[in-house]
């Protein structure tokens, strides 16, 4: 028997298992979340990952959770980090609260390089680090009895103190995600890997595990109705190969995680070993594991114009240097559980991020179901996600009739060694006058298992080394390859963004050795309305980094040594389509976006652009969560972004304004809609921008 204190109770155990296990499974204590951060509790005193501590090192300690604090400081430190903008992850929120408690029970009054010092293990991960610095500060403030939480006036637009409307709720842990949720005769999911870099898979024999008592079902490729072929990431066939080590064979649902586990064992595979394929190091590009397949080059693309070489020649200014680059960062925090039930003839899937819409489809297309049949929800609190996992939940809970739940720790295959990343040798020239004479790059993206759109991502990448600028003498080469490293989850948005390092690395550079200010590097070689692109065409009426320089130069100049950069974003020739609707229902305007991958901060802007357009009080405005059922025909085919949703809520909201200036009042318009749509759109061979441009001052 294993006896502790937990939340000032004492409690009793008569089996060994890992702390984080009592509390999430037996105990049902929704505030411990997965991960080394989130799994935060406080042992006698110090913070401690639950997922690490076995009950028997605990015996006679002491145990505290958040549930466990009294709600006076509860609600304190809460109110610290929704108002401080701190909670960006709701994993992370409760585990830092304690952490917080911790510093500030030894420290009442830690200084900003104290706060860091005492945070510096979960700062690398957390992008948040300035909003988390001021939440312990405004703690601080607030436990000395001092009201320094922001006032939030009637004014609800930009500029305006505007916190998410369930901050409070988020920090505390308490907006539940599937792993909290528990419905009656739920299965547990599992999910046997191939374990194997390299192979052709022969036979899956499930037999045994089949046979186990309290297992319900055991899924494999065959069993898809309709025979219709799985993703790669999904079921792998027999006769295919195996792409990388978490391949996954056979799906499990049984009683409990535990029987589900045991079952995922006793399943054999027989898999012919292939000899390993090329490595990137072996090729002289860049270091990696080995390759899934001689073939593995997935993309390869070219941007060229002018002559790079002889104009880099003649440069009296050159700057080279190689960048190895994450060319998508490891997703932020653990993987997370998908829940799936069967409900009416369908399927309704709680997944806790990724692309709502786009799971929705993949699960349609796998089970032949129709897709008003399938809905996907999301509490919102991860922006990512592999859509796998929560076609392996929907299969299982089809084929069974019951609930089922893939937790996190089945959700993602065994750890790679490393993530994807980004090489770039990129070698840029300047002349005396400060103007950029040319850039020339070899470009290898590797870009891990699965799951990365090679020659979109590619595209922006080479495109995004050219930058916002006037060049015109290009060479820019790139190359993306299938490799067994984790997969790139990164949109091509996001790949610009990091492939836009190199390029802004090597113009720093250059201003160092021709004694150039770096913003006035870049202001007299951005590009204006009616210039050449480097990425071929004419720039639209809409350009505008010049106006981004601008913005942040007075915070430039006021910080010397401050960083600069510029980019663009989302230049591809397509469109990219936003769509919002506005509902008015009991004196509130209600605001819905149908983007896949909706962030809480997007729902924060759609918030204020309503607020700010329509004007309104932000406690008469709601953004509705994420919802396939609520989309009504709203989805949006095409990569609908930031600036496309934006710009849709600005429209919706201005026939909104229209009608409160008739009716007087948002109760005069009850069961109203208004409907804002905004298409960007590129031609072929980028005669213009679709996206936005940022200019960053650090």
């Amino acid at each position: 028997m294993i006896e502790f204190i937990l939340n000032r109770e004492p409690v009793a155990v008569e089996r060994d298992m890992s702390l984080f296990q009592y509390l999430r499974q037996i105990r049902r204590l929704t505030t411990v979340k997965a991960g080394e951060s989130g799994s935060l509790a406080l042992v006698d005193g110090t913070a401690l990952a639950t997922e690490k501590i076995r009950l028997s090192r605990i015996a006679g300690s002491e145990v505290l959770t958040l549930e466990g604090l009294d709600e006076g400081e509860r609600q304190l430190y809460a109110q610290a980090f929704a108002g401080s903008g701190a909670v960006l992850w709701d994993w992370y929120a409760p585990g830092l609260i304690l952490a917080a408690k911790t510093l500030l029970d030894a420290n009442p009054n830690p200084g900003p390089e104290q706060i860091r010092a005492a945070f510096s293990d979960a700062l690398w991960a957390y992008p948040g680090s300035a909003q988390l610095v001021q939440a312990i500060g405004l703690a601080t403030a607030l436990k000395r009895g001092e009201d320094l939480l922001p006032a939030l006036g009637e004014a609800g637009g930009f500029g305006a103190a505007l916190l998410p409307e369930d901050g409070v709720e988020a920090a505390l842990g308490l907006r539940l995600d599937p792993a909290d949720l528990q419905p009656a005769q739920v299965l547990y999911a599992a999910v046997r890997r191939a374990g194997t870099l390299r192979g052709l898979l022969r036979a899956v024999d499930i037999a045994a595990a089949a046979a186990l008592p309290g297992v319900v079902q055991v899924a494999v490729a065959a069993d898809i109705p309709e025979q219709k072929a799985p993703a790669a990431s999904m079921l792998t066939p027999l006769g295919q190969r195996l792409g990388f080590s978490g391949a996954a064979l056979a799906l499990v649902a049984a009683e409990s995680p535990e029987l589900a586990q045991k079952a995922v064992a006793l399943i054999q595979a027989d898999c012919l070993p292939l000899p390993p394929g090329r490595s990137l190091t072996q090729d002289g590009r860049t270091s990696g594991s080995w390759l899934p397949d001689p073939g593995n080059l997935l993309a390869r693309e070219s941007l060229c114009q002018g002559d790079a070489a002889a104009a880099l020649a003649a440069a009296p200014y050159l700057a080279r240097h190689t960048y190895t680059l994450p060319i998508s960062p490891p997703l932020p925090g653990p993987a997370q559980s998908v829940l799936a039930l069967p409900e009416q003839g369908g399927l309704t899937v709680y997944l806790a991020g990724g692309d709502i819409f786009a799971a929705r489809q993949a699960i349609s297309g796998l089970l032949g179901l129709d897709l008003a049949k399938v809905r996907v929800k999301s509490n919102g609190c991860q922006e990512q996600g592999e859509i796998a996992p929560a076609c392996q939940a929907a299969l299982l809970a089809w084929l069974t009739g019951r609930p089922v739940k893939l937790g996190a720790e089945a959700a993602v295959g065994p750890d790679f060694e490393s993530g994807p990343v980004l090489t770039v040798d990129i070698t840029t020239g300047l002349n005396d006058l400060g103007r950029i004479l040319a850039v020339q790059a070899q470009v290898t993206a590797d870009l891990g298992a699965f799951s990365a759109p090679a020659q979109s991502l590619l595209a922006e990448i080479c495109a995004s080394l050219a930058g916002p600028y006037r060049i015109a003498n290009l060479a820019i080469i790139g190359e993306a390859y299938a490799t067994n490293h984790r997969p790139a989850w990164a949109e091509p948005g996001m790949a610009a963004a990091v492939a836009a390092l190199a390029g802004e690395g090597n113009l720093n550079h250059l201003a160092e050795l021709a004694r150039i200010d770096p913003w006035w590097l870049r202001y007299q070689n951005i590009l204006y309305p009616g210039d050449a692109l480097p990425i071929g065409g004419l720039a639209g009426a809409d350009l505008a980094p010049a106006q981004c320089l601008l913005a942040v130069k007075p915070f430039y100049d006021a910080h010397p040594g401050a960083g600069i950069a510029c980019a663009a974003e989302n230049r591809l020739a397509g469109e990219s389509q936003g769509l919002v609707r506005i509902t008015v229902e009991n004196g509130r305007a209600l605001v819905y976006a149908p983007i896949g991958c909706q962030s809480p901060d997007l729902a924060l802007a759609l918030r204020q652009m309503v607020c700010q357009v329509a004007g309104l009080p932000p406690a008469e405005v709601s953004a509705l969560p994420r919802d396939t059922a609520l989309a009504n025909g709203l989805e949006v085919q095409s990569a609908g972004g930031t600036i496309p949703a934006l710009a849709a809520a600005r429209r919706a909201a201005q026939a909104l304004a229209e009608a409160l200036k008739e009716q007087g009042s948002l109760a005069a318009l009850q069961g109203r809609e208004f409907l804002g749509s905004y298409t960007c759109r590129a031609e072929q061979g980028g005669s213009s921008f679709t996206g936005g441009f940022a200019a960053h001052c650090v």
